[in-house]
């Protein structure tokens, strides 16, 4: 064989029932990787503590607010 020829690619014929599988297989992926991308981004935010300090500011926030209008 010549290899600077490049061979000559044969297109395969895929029938209609084969292409409706392969769609929904690949929406079933793509379904599974957002969830799973979801999930990472939830468990990264949750473990962060980022959540943590910012409600405990939040809270320390309207205690000193409402201090410093009732008295």
């Amino acid at each position: 064989k010549d290899i600077r020829t490049k061979p000559l690619k044969v297109k395969q014929k895929v029938d209609l029932q084969t292409q409706k599988e392969d769609y929904y297989k690949t929406i079933r992926t793509r379904v599974l990787l957002s969830w799973m991308f979801c999930n990472c981004l939830m468990i990264i935010t949750l473990s962060s503590g980022f959540i943590e300090d910012y409600l405990i500011q939040k809270i320390f926030l309207m205690k000193n607010n409402n201090s410093v209008f009732h008295t």
